[in-house]
């Protein structure tokens, strides 16, 4: 159960919202997904008045986001109709015997935004009415929290060759999911019996090939965008 509390102080104006699992099923037996509430919020009623004990600005900067865990990418390819779930394991297993990406412990992030390691204690705790963190208008979303869960992190393959296929231009992208989803909805028509495999099949390769063609006559694009990479990592190093 979600609750947003939305407040006015003076001409201000603030929100939270918190986060309350009312009863666990799956996550007792399914130990990948874990949500935890970005804040725990005392009960309030609507039209309540208080006087906070507690009001602070505080300096901040925005964060990149965080890595992907595996129910977050099944999650994201099934909204972008990518595979099925005889298939979706199988996808994720290629990308990682390329060696595209690869996984390690998920870790906390701190209220700086740096990687807090993978035993860090989570830095929100529960506070008493009237005092907290608010921000005006952007209070943090409830999410879900690391605790065993492991991430995926780009490799340099992986995001060489993102961002030389971007360097390239096709008109459509080849790192992006809209192919692939393009390909799958193609395949659903095959079952509805609005399009032959022999159609689907012609439109696809003509389709790749062109790409491929292109791919390999701007081969020196995607040889350039690694050795950047490489020579930023030594740097780096």
């Amino acid at each position: 159960m979600t609750t947003t509390v939305s407040l006015s102080y003076g001409e201000e104006g603030f929100h939270a919202n918190g986060l309350i699992i009312v009863a666990r099923n799956y996550l007792d037996v399914y130990p990948y997904d874990k949500w935890e509430s970005s804040q725990q919020l005392p009960q309030f009623v609507v039209g309540e008045t208080f006087v906070p004990t507690e009001a602070n600005i505080m300096d901040g900067k925005t964060t990149p986001p965080g890595y992907l865990t595996e129910p977050e990418l099944i999650a994201l390819m099934d909204v972008n109709g990518i595979g099925t779930d005889a298939t979706m394991a199988e996808h994720i297993s290629k990308i990682k015997e390329r060696q595209y990406v690869f996984t390690r412990q998920k870790r906390r992030r701190g209220s700086s935004g740096e990687d807090e390691g993978e035993d860090a204690a989570p830095a929100s705790r529960k506070r008493r009415r009237g005092q907290g963190q608010g921000r005006s208008s952007s209070a943090a979303p409830a999410g879900k929290g690391g605790g065993g869960v492991e991430e995926f992190v780009p490799s340099s393959l992986g995001m060489a060759l993102v961002e030389g296929y971007d360097a390239i231009g096709f008109e459509n992208s080849v790192s992006k999911p809209f192919l692939r989803k393009e390909m799958e909805e193609k395949l659903k028509e095959i079952c509805q019996g609005t399009l032959t495999k022999d159609n689907m099949l012609a439109q696809c390769l003509d389709q790749y090939r062109q790409m491929f063609v292109r791919s390999t006559r701007s081969v020196n694009v995607l040889k350039n965008v690694s050795f950047s990479r490489e020579s930023a990592l030594r740097d780096r190093m």
